[in-house]
């Protein structure tokens, strides 16, 4: 595991560049008349820049050296002798670290290549000649097309006792040059710009602390939350610091557990974690974080009461899968017929002998029966409404459920409505939940539904949101065979609340 360490380097550059006659399109050889001088130091300011750039976006310490040469006075460059001087941002020198250079891939054609590292001094002597041009057509980060010179790589050792950001300066100064013979006619560097000349650099700034990306793939249905343990160690970009402690906190959705969770490595490997609670781990390169969550399977119990039984199973209970189907039957004793199911807290559920239904939770379904001679119309509100959301209002769905013997007629049947809360297991308040009633001020409102059907629907449009409360009850009103009305209620209420 690497360390967290801080690199930068100040590079001083010694440059000895032998100038061939033109080789290409692109390049000229530059006029004397075209040198540029600094009055106040006699230096004279040569046509090209030293640059250096990352290798690898998460390797601070590891830096591609080029030169670039002006377009407009580009040269063909054919040989060329460069001294580097590694130093710290203080222009201090740390004898004994360790330096490796290797030439550009670009450089292969040269007829001759050498690199001489001197370790307690921090230098390293470059030296390439060819009988070709080496300057490359090139483009910048920008797209701008630009002469560029490959020098090689440069690698610096990190050190523990290095604490705080380097710069990597690059400059190209005065001082004597070297000669190295080649078989082209040409002119050095030297004899172009004189003895003592200036390299423009480029300012790069490295050694800052590596900042990796951590992806996060999802299988199932679940999230995944990362956070540093310690206070800026993430970059407002959402990366992490080299070495930055990394928590992760896996939550599965509702119905579904934490079955997997695999860290993979910036070479693809992976690597299995140990689930239960959270997570922590160092950044150290490219991490990816996969978790995998599985639907879990849930059960719940349906029961049933005397005379009756549950399809499949000739128990009087059994389990089901959540959100599959059960089926309830109902057989009524001799002399008399059946008249609704109804739930543990009394609600009736339906007026059908055989009954489906979609298993959410336990539930215990009661049969009532009544005799042959006495059934009356009655209705039920089923136990639960649904809420939609259209543009910024809310409906509000009411479902019912009536039944009429023969010998009835139906009149009108829907529901009753109030935005004040209702005990359904106070009497008194259910006897002012009527129609034509009122409650705490407020009175009740009354939607019929037209239609002859058993089942009706009543929808409540245009709700705002923000915890605005409706509660319903079911109504029916009969006439018997004398064409005498009377209105009855469900027993039940049902109260939505918008979000």
């Amino acid at each position: 595991m690497r360390k967290m360490r801080f690199i930068a380097l100040l590079l001083a550059a010694i440059l000895t560049i032998f100038c061939v006659a033109p080789m290409s399109a692109y390049a000229t050889e530059i006029p004397e008349e075209t040198t540029e001088s600094t009055e106040a130091s006699g230096v004279t300011r040569a046509p090209y820049t030293l640059h250096t750039e990352l290798v690898d976006e998460y390797d601070a310490n590891t830096v591609r050296v080029w030169l670039e040469l002006d377009p407009a006075k580009a040269e063909n460059v054919a040989s060329f002798e460069v001294t580097l001087q590694v130093k710290d941002h203080d222009g201090s020198i740390t004898p004994g670290r360790n330096v490796t250079f290797s030439f550009d891939e670009a450089l292969e054609v040269a007829k001759l290549k050498d690199a001489q590292v001197n370790v307690e001094q921090q230098t390293i002597l470059v030296t390439v000649v060819a009988d070709q041009n080496l300057v490359q057509l090139s483009t910048d980060k920008n797209g701008a097309a630009i002469n560029k010179l490959p020098i090689g790589i440069l690698t610096i050792e990190k050190l523990d006792s290095i604490a705080n950001i380097f710069k990597i300066d690059l400059s190209g100064n005065t001082g004597d040059l070297a000669t190295v013979d080649i078989a082209l006619n040409g002119k050095t560097a030297a004899e172009t710009y004189g003895v003592d000349f200036e390299i423009p650099v480029d300012g790069a700034i490295y050694g800052e602390p590596v900042k990796f990306p951590l992806g996060i793939k999802i299988e199932g249905k679940g999230t995944v939350e990362a956070e540093a343990v310690e206070e800026g160690s993430m970059t407002e970009d959402g990366k992490y610091y080299e070495g930055a402690k990394v928590r992760l906190r896996a939550t599965p959705a509702q119905g579904y557990r934490l079955v997997a969770l695999t860290l993979i490595d910036e070479r693809n490997a992976e690597h299995n974690v140990e689930l239960g609670g959270d997570f922590t781990f160092t950044m150290s390169s490219v991490i990816g974080v996969k978790a995998k969550f599985e639907a879990v399977e849930t059960t719940y119990k349906v029961s049933v009461g005397e005379n009756a039984s549950i399809l499949g199973t000739t128990a009087n209970a059994a389990q089901f899968k959540e959100r599959t189907v059960a089926t309830v039957m109902a057989k009524a004793p001799k002399g008399q017929k059946f008249s609704y199911w109804k739930n543990e807290k009394n609600a009736v559920v339906s007026y059908q002998s055989t009954y489906s239904f979609v298993v959410t939770s336990d539930i215990t379904l009661t049969p009532v029966f009544d005799s042959e001679d006495a059934a009356l119309p009655s209705v039920a509100l089923n136990a639960s409404g649904t809420i939609l959301k259209f543009g910024t209002k809310y409906r509000l769905s009411y479902s019912g459920v009536c039944s009429i013997p023969t010998g009835y007629k139906l009149v009108k049947r829907g529901i009753i409505l109030i935005n004040q809360p209702v005990n359904a297991e106070n009497q008194a308040e259910l006897d002012a939940f009527v129609i034509g009633g009122e409650i705490n001020g407020t009175k009740v409102a009354t939607c019929a539904v037209a239609g002859t059907s058993s089942q009706f629907i009543s929808n409540i449009n245009n709700v705002a949101g923000g915890g605005q409360l409706r509660v319903a009850r079911a109504f029916l009103t009969y006439a018997d065979k004398d064409g005498n009305e009377t209105t009855v209620y469900s027993s039940n209420v049902v109260a939505l609340t918008t979000p």
